[in-house]
């Protein structure tokens, strides 16, 4: 992943807040990592037993995370997950990997996503825009919820997203504060 104009924490901060570059951050069995900085730019590497691990998953904000921020810009991030949107809340995603490839490379494992729900503080279900690798060729590996608005400050949401890959089903839960 790469930035410009950033100092270290920003950079970092700004991939993770991000829906593309989250993904090697969330990448379940990554090994190594390096970070680098040039003049105004920054650059972070992984090293991963891609393809290999056990199939498993992670679920960004985790359940219980405090201080989740309320907002992405999508038009920041290149590509733009929301083209239509600017200013949208926080992504919540799941990243997972299988034992081996079953599919494509835009699809490795068959990452779908099953069923997607965003609980606002007020009780009420939170509008989202929805993608897998299957509605996105840059996910490849990940499943998205994306506010379609800034989430409120100081509030407490709970997302649940249904994910199968590998052929197999499961739900992640996670209650976290903005």
């Amino acid at each position: 992943v790469v930035s410009w104009g950033t100092d270290p924490t920003e950079a970092v901060d700004m991939w993770i807040g991000s829906v593309y570059h989250r993904i090697p951050f969330t990448m379940p069995y990554w090994l190594d990592a390096g970070f680098g900085q040039a003049g105004s730019y920054s650059s972070m590497s992984f090293v991963t037993p891609y393809p290999d691990g056990s199939r498993t998953a992670v679920m960004f904000p985790v359940d219980g995370q405090d201080d989740v921020p309320t907002s992405f810009d999508s038009d920041t991030e290149v590509p733009d997950p929301a083209p239509s949107h600017g200013v949208v809340g926080y992504p919540i995603t799941v990243t997972a990997v299988a034992d081996d490839v079953s599919g494509s490379w835009e699809n490795p494992y068959g990452v779908q996503l099953i069923d997607a729900e965003l609980v606002g503080p007020d009780g009420q279900e939170v509008d989202c825009l929805l993608s897998d690798p299957s509605t996105d060729d840059h996910l490849h590996v990940m499943a998205t919820m994306l506010p379609l608005s800034p989430l409120d400050p100081n509030a407490i949401y709970t997302a649940s997203m249904t994910v199968a890959w590998d052929g197999i089903e499961r739900t992640f839960i996670a209650t976290f504060r903005t």
